[in-house]
């Protein structure tokens, strides 16, 4: 089930709670969505008389005054906590299911939001439940994760809800916590639109047990706000195992839309803030992510990056690492594709990242052990990566970094003051890894590093290589490396270093840019139209095709 089925589901599930508001000042938030024949049972822990649903004691709708005491789940009925109010439960757990088109409700009525709390347990748990929707209500937990999905779990959606603490001090529990086992199985479960603080492991949280052979399917996790995750142990913000040994899968999972600042503050080394990983990452060929879109957030102020490994194709889905903002983060690596298939790195702009304690890495893009032959490949094309300028260790601060690779496609991207534009190393004997169209600019190391242990060629086509601050095109291995038609200018050690070959490169010519912080080309630039057609695929950073016979050099075609 695709997301828009989801939204649908969730929308439809509500009611007008507008009675129950009817005595507020209007301070705060309410309830407003669309009518629904399922009945309506309100809870309001302010009841201390009768509060078994069927009295009108505590006013005109008979809550309840507990929700301990609802014994039986109705497919289709709404349960709206009374907002502003809480319950402090123990090992409260939903057994029971919704239907298709009749879900289970869980809101808030009134002003403001319910709170599920907890000091010994989870929040709230569910146990083999489906079609049940949780919408404007809130969760904390002093001990342990806040809503817990055990077993298998089915059509859930958690939504416009907050989620608070979520665990104890010095570990690291969750906020939305998929259960680990080798029999648990979760298919269409959309997480949206909520909020998450000081959670102190992860926002959200899933793990392929070892012995798992299921597959999940259709897991959105979009447009969530989190701040402050990992506030107790490193841990990602949002988090996909899959442990080693297992023949479980997920298929069909989009993480989108979400800000996560200021999360696995203060720990080294940290996590990633997005993961979605096999565990064992040396394991090139074992793919247990099918289907994967990671689009659209915005991290900052935090340590960690986006790690997705393990990646392979599902028919109809292109997996994206694509148009995500990441500024200002302490990590090994602001994104990093490994070990992927049918994968595109695309239009994500990345700025300011610095390295952990050890001084190495602090790299923009990370593409490590991708070896699917063309045109199953990884593609890293139109990013903007500036300011790595790493640490004291050596490799650092690398816009993109390429290693252990083959057929690896590296184009249009404006790599703007890094350590080292772009680093290729440990290279594998096989198919050739491209790099072309590249503006890389003021790299205070190497413009290009390309470091190859064996005898691995790679083809450097259409570049532009200017100011760095030693080489502009180092070569450090055994083999020189296929150029064609690149610009190297400016360099203060020197264009080359031990590359012998380089027949058709415009050595010494300014590219002429068109102001100090714009790379494309003024219109006398020696880069222009003197490109060489490397494939129909070729455009520039702003998505321009390059047209054959007026091919520009650098990432920009105007």
């Amino acid at each position: 089930m695709r997301l828009d089925t989801l939204c649908a589901i969730a929308v439809t599930a509500l009611s007008i709670l507008n009675a129950a508001c009817a005595n507020n000042d209007g301070a705060g938030s309410s309830n407003t969505t669309v009518s629904t024949p399922g009945p309506i049972f309100y809870i309001d822990p302010t009841c201390v008389g009768s509060g078994d649903g069927t009295t009108t004691t505590c006013g005109e709708h008979g809550p309840f005054n507990s929700w301990k005491k609802i014994s039986s789940w109705v497919p289709g009925a709404i349960y709206a906590g009374k907002g502003g109010e809480s319950e402090t439960l123990t090992n409260f757990i939903m057994r029971q299911s919704g239907s298709p088109g009749k879900p289970i409700t869980v809101t808030s009525f009134g002003p403001g939001q319910f709170t599920f709390r907890s000091t010994t347990s989870y929040a709230l748990a569910t146990s083999n439940s489906s079609y049940i929707t949780w919408d404007n209500v809130a969760f904390e937990s002093t001990a342990t994760h806040c809503l817990y999905l055990a077993a298998t779990g089915h059509h859930l959606v958690v939504q416009r809800s907050s989620f608070r603490r979520c665990g104890q001090s010095g570990i690291a529990t969750h906020g939305v916590q998929f259960e680990r086992g080798p029999t648990t199985d979760f298919d269409d479960i959309a997480i949206i639109d909520n909020t998450f603080t000081d959670v102190t492991g992860s926002a959200v949280n899933g793990d392929l047990d070892a012995a798992s052979n299921q597959n999940w399917d259709a897991i959105t996790i979009l447009n969530n706000t989190i701040s402050g995750a990992g506030s107790q142990a490193s841990a990602p913000a949002i988090d996909f195992i899959a442990e080693a040994g297992t023949a479980g899968t997920i298929s069909n999972i989009q993480i989108s839309g979400n800000t996560i600042t200021n999360s696995n503050v203060g720990w080294e080394p940290a996590s990633s803030l997005i993961r979605v990983f096999r565990n064992v990452t040396t394991v090139p060929h074992e793919k247990r992510f099918m289907g994967i879109r990671v689009m659209n957030n915005t991290l900052s102020n935090s340590r960690g990056g986006i790690f997705i490994s393990h990646v392979g194709l599902l028919p109809g889905v292109q997996n994206c690492i694509c148009n995500n903002t990441l500024s200002n983060l302490i990590t090994n690596a602001g994104i990093a594709p490994w070990a992927s298939t049918d994968m595109l790195v695309e239009q994500n702009t990345i700025t300011s990242l610095s390295p952990g304690i050890t001084g190495i890495d602090g790299m923009g893009i990370d593409a490590e052990r991708n070896v699917a032959p063309r045109p199953h490949n990884v593609i890293i094309r139109r990013n903007v990566i500036r300011d790595n300028l790493g640490g004291i260790g050596n490799p650092t601060g690398e816009g993109i970094y390429v290693w252990g690779s083959a057929s690896t496609d590296v184009y249009a991207n404006l790599i703007v003051h890094c350590h080292t534009g772009l680093l290729i190393d440990g290279g594998v004997d096989a198919d050739e890894n491209f790099i072309g169209n590249n503006t890389i600019v003021d790299s205070t190391q190497d413009g290009i590093w390309a470091s190859f242990s064996v005898t691995q060629i790679s083809q450097f086509t259409n570049n532009i290589v200017v100011g760095s601050g030693r080489y502009g095109f180092y070569r450090f291995g055994l083999s020189d490396q296929v150029l064609t038609r690149n610009i190297f200018f400016g360099n203060q050690g020197g264009d080359y270093f031990q590359q012998i070959s380089h027949p058709s490169d415009l050595v010494g010519s300014d590219p002429l840019f068109v102001a100090p912080n714009d790379y494309q080309l003024q219109a006398g630039s020696p880069a222009r139209g003197v490109g060489v057609n490397w494939g129909s695929q070729c455009a520039d950073l702003l998505g321009r095709p390059c047209l054959p016979g007026h091919i520009n050099l650098g990432a920009y075609q105007n």
